[in-house]
């Protein structure tokens, strides 16, 4: 007597029409057509994509609707698992409808699920990370190297309408707008005034370098712009620590930027650069910190996605060496000034998407340890907002916030 099918789970237990179900159990036949084989919701038969004895693949018909779910074998029907048939999600509206990458995309509709676990959001096929997730709301920024076509929920693997959006450029491109560094000497926090007034919506980065490892620094101004740290390393061989912070799509007017630390009796070094161009959200993309002995440092490459990144470098060392920027990079503030300086930063544009790496010269410094960080502020297009932090000997990339080390035999931290 050949024995009854039998379900023992199904995954998942809920979706909409065209969820893909898996029936697990026992006595299913080796394939469908050895016997009269079904799969019934609720009585709705359903067209099956795999089966066999013991498991049985099958997305959920269209007309479906809630209740047991049985395998029928020759007329013997197995026990039901419930099944709840949920509607599809739908996109009812996009608020904004066009922006630059980065820019935070509220997704409105229905049936989205309470909370994100396996659903998707895509930019004409380009994935998204969602930074909220309701039912009837998503929020998501929109992602590096999106272009422009239909944003599209996915729930259970079923897609919902597509809804337009515009991916749009500045056109503006990146550009140094000023800068101005200071020695504090022992201060444990000291502030520094750019010369004239800051732009709103531009971006300020800050390189710090000060004596001893261990330090924790804090960066604020009297704009009231929030900081935030890019990368910070300690180095221990000679002592001392390295950090690169910024602020984004800044507020407008006179401003003083002051640092801070925590350890006192020790050295203060900083530079403050503001640039015009930055993406105002999301503008870091990704850090990296190295340490070496040479006199020729470099960060490795990276790899940016789109054309006209900022690369911002920014190499401190225990000694006082002479510094040469790598090529196609510009020194923009040594600290102090030659022939004492312990803190380099320099930058550029890259004119185009790919492999990226900084280096440099060093005449009079062995050892080093550098980082660099990569800020995808398209110079251009700043369709990507994120810093590339690659490993590097210097700091490279847009707002890369790099920091290297140079460690030399000084004992001036």
């Amino acid at each position: 007597m050949t024995p009854p099918p039998s379900i023992t789970n199904i995954i998942p237990t809920s979706g909409p029409v065209g969820t893909v179900v898996t029936i697990n159990g026992a006595n299913f036949g080796p394939t469908v057509g050895t016997r009269t084989s079904l799969v019934l919701f609720n009585g709705l038969g359903a067209r099956t994509n795999n089966w066999s004895n013991t498991q049985i693949l099958v997305p959920v018909p269209a007309g479906a609707t809630t209740g047991n779910v049985v395998v029928s074998i020759s007329g013997i029907v197995s026990n039901g698992i419930n099944f709840t048939v949920t509607l599809p999600p739908s996109i009812t509206s996009l608020s904004p409808t066009s922006g630059l990458v980065g820019t935070s995309v509220t997704i409105s509709g229905t049936n989205f699920g309470a909370t994100q676990g396996t659903s998707t959001v895509t930019f004409n096929g380009t994935p998204a990370t969602p930074t909220s997730w309701s039912a009837p709301s998503i929020v998501v920024p929109v992602p590096n190297g999106a272009t422009t076509g239909n944003v599209v929920v996915t729930v259970g693997g079923v897609a919902s309408n597509g809804a337009s959006f515009t991916v749009t450029s500045s056109g503006a491109p990146i550009a140094l707008v000023q800068h101005i560094s200071k020695d504090a000497g022992l201060s444990n926090s000291s502030s520094l005034a750019f010369n004239s007034n800051n732009t709103a919506g531009n971006w300020i980065g800050v390189c710090i370098r000060a004596g001893k490892p261990g330090q924790v620094f804090t960066v604020t101004d009297s704009r009231g712009n929030t900081y935030r740290q890019a990368v910070q390393f300690n180095e221990f061989a000679d002592g001392e620590t390295v950090g690169v912070f910024y602020a984004e799509n800044i507020a407008g007017g006179a401003n003083a930027v002051t640092v801070s630390d925590t350890i006192s009796g020790q050295t203060l070094r900083f530079a403050i650069l503001e640039y015009s161009g930055i993406l105002s959200a999301n503008s870091l993309d990704a850090t990296a910190v190295t340490s070496g002995s040479s006199t020729s440092p470099n960060s490795g490459n990276a790899t940016t996605l789109t054309s006209g990144d900022l690369l911002l470098g920014a190499i401190a060392t225990a000694d006082t060496p002479a510094f040469t920027a790598g090529s196609g990079y510009k020194i923009e503030e040594t600290v102090p000034a030659p022939p004492s300086t312990k803190l380099m930063v320099e930058d550029m544009v890259q004119t185009s998407a790919g492999t990226a790496s900084a280096s440099a010269s060093i005449r009079g410094c062995y050892f080093f340890s550098l980082g660099r960080w990569l800020q995808r502020c398209h110079l251009r297009y700043p369709l990507e907002r994120h810093l590339y932090f690659c490993h590097l000997h210097r700091p490279s990339e847009l707002a890369k916030s790099s920091h290297g080390d140079s460690k030399g035999y000084l004992r001036d931290r």
